[in-house]
């Protein structure tokens, strides 16, 4: 087993007047169990490290995670440049930071990065559940579940490709991942699958187009979506089929933005449906996806996990996605047989 992260209950302790040993029989355990704790040469099963910190009269969040301050990276592994406001998490023993997804920089953050480091800001928090994808419904259920510690939803808007990347690599607790019904193709080992809901991936427009080919022979323009993008592969698939290339443009790193390209500059954006009806565009359907939530196996027992997943479940995430036209939430919540 790796070393644990450094850990304050030496500090704690010793604020509590408390020898290693008075700490070990208060909280039940052996006084060298204390001492491989303090040293971080040992990470406690959940029953005793709950013990501990009510020994010294704290969380196991605060006792054991990370300390806000130790470097982070985003879920594809990069660093993070000094002054970008992020949100943070802890995914097993790493510290992952989401920059805010608001081009504006008004979203909440929790940090913002100064010298490579986060720093936490006054009423920021540094854990969270994280899950990965495009679905913007993820910021719904982000609103509507828990707000504070581990069980809050961190969303981090990522195409499919990078949703999978990040969970493959222990870097986020699920992915929403998306794709033609039978086409998502198989789920890595020690992964179990839920479903989220069902919606068009295509194309907007600000005038109705009869077929893809009429729309590919005809636009100068369109803006695309980033190469591991579920609806750009899609795109890619039906224009290989007809023999036309893709139309040259821009890359918009998620729906609504691609949408918003389309109500501002009138080119044609790769998209899906909710994205271009919200907006009052047009849509030409390409194909059906099904999306999915793939949760680590590892996580699957975490409360973080059971909120998000009774929070899609719940009256008051259905009512309000399904007033979103184009989302069918059929099943939204149920566990997909392996």
């Amino acid at each position: 087993m790796p070393a644990a992260p450094p850990v304050r209950l030496r500090a704690l302790r010793e604020a509590s007047g408390l020898s290693q040993a008075q700490l070990a029989e208060r909280a039940g355990v052996s006084r060298a169990l204390v001492s491989a704790v303090e040293r971080g040469l040992h990470r406690p099963a959940v029953d005793t490290a709950l013990r501990l910190a009510s020994a010294v009269g704290t969380t196991v969040e605060e006792l054991f995670a990370p300390r806000p301050d130790a470097a982070s990276r985003t879920i594809d592994g990069r660093t993070i440049p000094d002054g970008t406001l992020v949100r943070l998490a802890l995914v097993g023993d790493e510290r992952v930071a989401a920059p805010v997804a608001d081009p504006s920089g008004w979203a909440m953050a929790d940090a913002v990065i100064a010298d490579g480091r986060p720093r936490l800001l006054a009423g920021g928090q540094a854990t969270g559940t994280v899950v990965a994808g495009c679905d913007p419904a993820l910021v719904v259920a982000a609103g509507l579940g828990p707000r504070n510690g581990a069980t809050r939803l961190v969303e981090v808007s990522a195409t499919s490709g990078a949703a999978r990347a990040a969970l493959r690599a222990g870097r986020v607790h699920a992915a929403a991942v998306h794709g033609p019904a039978g086409g998502l193709g198989r789920a890595p080992a020690g992964v179990r699958r839920f479903q989220l809901a069902r919606w068009s991936v295509g194309v907007a427009l600000t005038a109705a187009a009869a077929s893809v080919e009429e729309l590919l022979t005809a636009a100068t323009t369109l803006v695309r979506r980033p190469e591991g993008a579920a609806s750009q592969q899609a795109l890619d698939r039906a224009s290989s089929a007809l023999g036309l290339p893709l139309p040259e443009g821009p890359v918009a790193r998620d729906h609504a933005t691609a949408a918003l390209l389309t109500a501002t500059t009138g080119a044609a954006a790769i998209t899906y449906e909710p994205a271009a009806l919200a907006l009052g565009l047009s849509f030409l359907p390409v194909e059906r996806h099904v999306v999915e939530l793939w949760v680590a196996e590892a996580h699957a027992a975490e409360p973080g996990i059971a909120a998000l997943l009774d929070t899609v479940r719940s009256r008051a995430f259905r009512e309000r996605v399904a007033a979103r036209p184009g989302y069918d939430l059929a099943g939204c919540g149920d566990e997909i047989a392996a």
